[in-house]
């Protein structure tokens, strides 16, 4: 499991171990939670409604594992005298303020290509943000569901109009790549589940040569008969081995140059990939001599591959943005940098907004976003390859109205945030719109 995910779920676990009130304390933190969901409501409205983008770098920075701790600590309420029958629920009152995350992500992503028309975000960031706000949203949605008190941010979190424009003219050298390691996540999945099949049916996986045997006996043609038998046994390893030694080979190709966030994104996506794999082979190893008449053994692997298949779904990618991010986050703490602006009606006059289905349809975001992309490349972009370069990089730098060259696309600084800057920004006019087609 990714570092994120893991400390995000791991906060929300400690937010969750209340201890049993009585009826006084939970009319008391009824108030509590009450007086503070007011308070990150106009948080949530004012980002919402002034439409703030806020700097790349610190929300990957503070949607990273360390981060959300940091994130986290900052939130818990300050006691001089620690009362340690309130610690808990303290706890949980601090997790009501990852509900302003959601916003700011949905923020970046509808907004930051109006803004740095010449460094619009790569679809693997996209898909990122996609990913981190998925795993927020349902994480708050699943954990807070438990509690005995009575909470309205969900609902609140829930309102996104879905609005945003997106720069569909970014050319994503990655897209082949990152398709070929969700090809590979997707046999990691298949194979899992004929794992649970075999042991919810009681029934070890046989041998190819098996398979092969038995629907012989039926008379079927080559290709249903070649069909069936890959779904009713395991990959070899041979053929484990020929899938990952081509994405291997692939991305050897990529130039050691390359310092782009699109390619750790995609690094990184690529190296979650083979933690899961080696988790995998240990799955297919212990499968294979799993004593299904030993139920407590039956159980406890069963629950080995759901945990599995539950790190696969959502494969969080941390990104290499801690050193920048912190620094932004520490900045805004203090107070000596605003750390966003304010996207107003005036930039959108050129670049009206469309609707974002992947962001109001969240159960099918990342089903939806990738599948528009795909359709995207093949129309605009049928030559690409994965060697291929592109000129700008989506991270940026802070936004506290006096932009510097902290930030990067490669060039170097994103530039100065003055009148003549904006200006040139605004008036930069080569995105082609894209529309999404459910």
């Amino acid at each position: 499991m990714s570092k994120f995910i893991f400390i995000f779920l791991l906060m929300l676990e400690l937010c969750h171990q209340v201890v049993p009130m009585n009826a006084e304390k939970l009319i008391t933190l009824q108030a509590e939670v009450t007086a503070l969901e007011s308070k990150i409501q106009k948080v949530m409205a004012g980002i919402k409604k002034s439409r703030r983008l806020y700097d790349l770098s610190y929300v990957l920075y503070i949607t990273s594992g360390d981060g959300v701790i940091e994130f986290f600590a900052d939130h818990t309420p300050d006691q001089q005298v620690p009362n340690l029958d309130n610690s808990e629920s303290d706890k949980m009152l601090t997790c009501l303020w990852f509900y302003v995350l959601p916003p700011i992500i949905s923020n970046i992503y509808k907004f930051h290509d109006i803004y740095y028309p010449e460094a619009p975000l790569e679809p693997r960031t996209r898909s990122e943000l996609l990913r981190r706000l998925h795993t927020l949203q349902d994480g708050l949605k699943n954990k807070l569901v438990e509690y005995d008190v009575h909470f309205t941010l969900d609902e609140v979190a829930a309102e996104d109009d879905g609005m945003g424009f997106m720069n569909c003219n970014v050319d994503d050298p990655y897209e082949r790549l990152d398709s070929d390691i969700g090809t590979a996540y997707e046999v990691l999945t298949m194979e899992a589940m004929t794992m649970l099949l075999h042991v919810d049916r009681n029934i070890l996986p046989v041998t190819d040569y098996a398979v092969k045997r038995i629907l012989h006996d039926f008379g079927l043609n080559d290709d249903m008969e070649r069909e069936i038998g890959r779904r009713a046994r395991l990959l070899t390893k041979a053929e484990l081995d020929e899938i990952f030694e081509a994405l291997k080979n692939t991305l050897a190709s990529v130039p050691d140059s390359d310092t782009s966030l699109a390619y750790k994104l995609v690094k990184m996506h690529y190296d979650s990939l083979l933690s899961q794999l080696e988790t995998f082979l240990v799955l297919r190893r212990q499968v294979v001599t799993l004593d299904l008449t030993n139920e407590v053994a039956t159980q406890a692997f069963r629950e080995h591959v759901i945990d599995f298949l539950q790190e696969t779904h959502h494969r969080t990618i941390i990104t290499n943005t801690d050193e920048l991010g912190k620094a932004v986050y520490e900045a805004i703490k203090d107070g000596n940098q605003k750390g966003y602006v304010e996207i107003g009606d005036d930039l959108l006059t050129d670049r009206p907004l469309q609707h974002m289905h992947e962001l109001v349809h969240s159960h099918d975001r990342l089903h939806l976003y990738e599948l528009s992309m795909r359709q995207k490349y093949r129309k605009h972009q049928p030559g690409s390859s994965i060697g291929s370069r592109h000129s700008s990089s989506s991270l940026v730098g802070p936004l506290d109205g006096t932009l510097g060259s902290s930030g990067g696309h490669r060039g170097g600084g994103v530039g100065d945030n003055g009148p003549s800057s904006f200006s040139s920004r605004i008036d930069h006019r080569s995105a082609k719109r894209c529309r999404y087609r459910s």
